[in-house]
């Protein structure tokens, strides 16, 4: 991650910061800067400094949804108040602290505030090669549930990405609008670093292991063991990832052995969505959920296209048409949504956003997590402030 700060008549504002989605740093990009660093870079690594360092970061997301399912009818609601810190403990080490007062998938279910910390420090340049994340920490797999969310195109993600990547079963119940998200920060140990080549482009690894529930502390039952592992490649305005998922769960109370479950993840993106006047991103996803004994294994599988266009410096309009195939073994069991988003960014990294669902689905096909057509608004409050 990247910070730079630019002196004004009212105060230190951000110039140009590529965020931690948790943290929630006014986000410009990293693309401005003189080199590209990669989210896992972003997200776990502050420039070295000499003397110890704290900063103070938050985010404050008011959402306003509205649909034909009952619980998002003119349903309003906090997607995230978050507020932590994060800086530097020597020139080596980085520390992140942040706790989430929504109730999300961070926090408990039954939510009241404050019930999730998460943290974790950053050993970087270890031996020479590598750096070294240890403590709850963001899972690259998807590089749509990766991105930053004060700088993603849209509100909501595609269906397949909530479902696969999200809560991490393929038959996800209808847990709207939060509470899903079990397997996007979880408490483990992660080695990564991003490789720069001389002759231009970079290679950027992840590689960790996880040993955790996952972050809904309502579902301590289930207990969950996964390896995951990222590639991403990225040269001139073209950029390809991989992410993998290869692991484990077994329900404590119901399941009397483990339940074998895999997750691939192909993502392409031309141009920058953060900062080119026009992009497109595209993404697919295949999994595949063991079964009790004598029951088959369900795979599925979903992708979205989308591309974006900038009329000004400070508007977005992108479209999205994303596919979910919940179950490959049924028939007419798919779900089709073609989303329209507007963002508007105002000054200190502000941004009002709108998106519209039209969703489609076949006779056969349950579980969405937003059946039917959604409208949603939300207003992002970035917050970062240097104390030290």
């Amino acid at each position: 991650m990247e910070i730079k700060m630019k002196n004004t008549k009212s105060g230190f504002r951000l110039k140009s910061a590529s965020l931690v989605a948790c943290m929630a740093i006014a986000s410009a990009t990293a693309a401005n800067a003189t080199t590209y660093k990669s989210y896992p870079m972003l997200y776990m690594t502050l420039p070295p400094s000499d003397e110890p360092t704290v900063n103070l970061a938050g985010l404050i997301e008011p959402t306003y949804a509205d649909s034909s399912e009952a619980n998002l009818k003119n349903n309003f609601a906090f997607d995230r108040l978050r507020i932590g810190f994060v800086g530097n403990y020597s020139r080596n080490v980085d520390y992140f602290f942040m706790s989430e007062w929504a109730p999300n998938a961070i926090t408990a279910k039954s939510g009241g505030g404050a019930q999730a910390f998460l943290a974790h420090l950053t050993f970087k340049d270890l031996l020479g090669a590598t750096n070294l994340a240890v403590g709850s920490m963001a899972v690259p797999m998807g590089y749509d549930f990766y991105a930053p969310t004060p700088n993603s195109p849209w509100i909501t993600y595609a269906d397949h990405s909530y479902n696969l990547y999200g809560c991490g079963s393929i038959d996800c119940t209808a847990d709207m609008p939060n509470n899903i998200f079990t397997n996007i920060w979880k408490p483990g140990l992660m080695v990564f670093d991003q490789i720069d080549f001389a002759t231009g482009g970079s290679l950027t690894y992840t590689a960790g292991v996880y040993n955790t529930t996952g972050t809904l502390f309502t579902d301590n039952r289930v207990e969950r063991k996964d390896f995951n592992g990222s590639l991403e490649y990225k040269h001139g305005d073209f950029m390809a990832m991989y992410g993998t998922r290869i692991g484990s769960s077994r329900d404590t109370d119901l399941w009397r052995e483990s339940r074998d479950r895999t997750r691939h993840a192909l993502s392409f993106m031309y141009k920058d969505y953060r900062t080119d006047r026009w992009w497109l991103w595209a993404e697919y996803m295949r999994a595949k959920d063991e079964q009790e004994a004598n029951v088959a294994d369900i795979k599925a599988d979903g992708y979205f296209v989308a591309g974006g266009v900038k009329p000004t410096d400070k508007t977005l309009i992108a479209y999205r048409h994303s596919y979910f195939d919940p179950n490959k073994d049924l028939n007419n069991n798919t779900r089709r949504v073609n989303s329209i988003i507007g963002t508007y960014k105002m000054d200190n990294g502000i941004r009002l956003q709108a998106q519209f669902d039209k969703a489609s689905e076949d006779s056969n096909f349950s579980g969405a997590i937003y059946p039917g057509d959604t409208f949603m608004l939300r207003v992002q409050l970035p917050l970062f402030v240097k104390l030290k």
